[in-house]
């Protein structure tokens, strides 16, 4: 028996003996983080510009010790960031390729070109949200209120998700800290780029 087979059935014999914790069961997350996220098209990190006082804290919570306030006007480094979602649910409303009418399902995050990550049968995928009745609000951050509901929906948006946008910033002073951007910010260059 090789090494690694050994290893294998050692594994295997310590989880049942419940010396080792069993993996973890197929649930969704209650809250879905993505490192890195630039949510909406067209964003990138780098230069940036406060639309209005904007507290800076130590962690990424609204609790967390306060690093400064910048105000209007000020410039910042947009370093990165993180997204974090409660899910939202939505309902089938008739069949469509797995998906079964009555079903339920999560919605997470909004992937760009109308489309979005959901967990469905114990696992990811994603979907478009096109043909989703009630989806204005499906990003978790921005409602597109000039959205109608396509006539040939399958499924509808029972809850939007929920999201909050943490962003990483430097200031002109090098203080470093996240903020929770709630469209505190627009870019000095870029497709979103700051008004004049």
């Amino acid at each position: 028996m090789t090494n690694s087979a050994r290893w294998v059935l050692l594994s295997g014999l310590f989880v049942a003996s419940g010396l080792l914790p069993t993996p973890a069961q197929n649930d969704p997350p209650t809250i879905y983080v993505v490192e890195g996220a630039c949510p909406y098209e067209g964003c990138k990190y780098g230069e940036w510009r406060a639309e209005k006082p904007v507290i800076v804290r130590e962690q990424q919570d609204t609790s967390s010790n306060v690093v400064c306030v910048l105000h209007k006007g000020d410039g910042v480094l947009a370093l990165g960031g993180v997204v974090m979602t409660r899910p939202g649910v939505a309902r089938v409303l008739r069949n469509k390729d797995d998906f079964k009418e009555g079903e339920r399902f999560l919605i997470y995050t909004y992937e760009g070109e109308g489309v979005v990550k959901i967990w469905y049968q114990g696992q990811m995928s994603e979907i478009d949200t096109l043909t989703l009745c009630n989806a204005q609000c499906i990003n978790g951050i921005e409602c597109y209120r000039w959205m109608e509901d396509p006539p040939d929906c399958w499924a509808i948006v029972e809850k939007h998700p929920e999201s909050s946008w943490w962003v990483r910033v430097k200031g002109a002073n090098g203080a470093e800290g996240w903020c929770l951007n709630d469209y505190a910010f627009c870019e000095v260059h870029g497709y979103d780029a700051c008004p004049p």
